[in-house]
């Protein structure tokens, strides 16, 4: 059998390892603990006839993310923050997935999107923890300077432009 992957987590699992750095591996490093993770089954909506009518096909997975010590405590935090979508009220991160007729293929893509999320979120913490570079920091501090000389220049055009409205009799 022949399973399509995610170009997603290709590109994701590709960018953290073309990086060369340890700290994505250090929040996240890809493996998801399947007997860590609740797994059920419910019928698919939608159109199907009677195969969607007697056979559950739809995957959900769900863990709570306070308990998951498989998790960096970074990484929970943050991807609470940044999925809230993904985690309900009682803090069970749930993920569905009804896109295929299997009930194999749909609980992988489950733990694909959960993988992808997670990576994410990772490789999110990794860019928000770097030092700028010098070459970062002054083109920060180039376009803040171009900012306000824009501003400055709409506004002398703009106050031209009603100085040239009024006329003295």
């Amino acid at each position: 059998m022949i399973r399509r992957i995610r170009v997603d987590s290709i590109r994701l699992s590709w960018i953290s390892s073309a990086h060369n750095s340890t700290t994505a591996s250090k929040y996240f490093n890809g493996h998801v603990p399947t007997d860590r993770i609740r797994k059920s089954f419910t019928l698919s909506g939608g159109p199907g006839g009677q195969h969607v009518n007697k056979v559950s096909t739809k995957a959900e997975i769900r863990f709570n993310i306070a308990t998951a010590d498989w998790l960096a405590p970074e990484l929970r935090e943050h991807f609470v923050k940044s999925c809230p979508q993904k985690v309900n009220k009682s803090n069970e991160v749930v993920i569905e997935s009804s896109k295929t007729r299997s009930q194999s293929q749909n609980l992988d893509d489950c733990f694909d999107k959960l993988r992808t999320a997670l990576l994410r979120c990772a490789l999110d913490l990794e860019y928000q923890q770097r030092t700028p570079s010098e070459s970062d920091v002054a083109i920060l501090t180039k376009r803040a300077q171009d900012s306000v000389q824009r501003r400055l220049t709409e506004k002398r055009r703009l106050s031209d432009k009603k100085r040239e409205r009024s006329t003295v009799f």
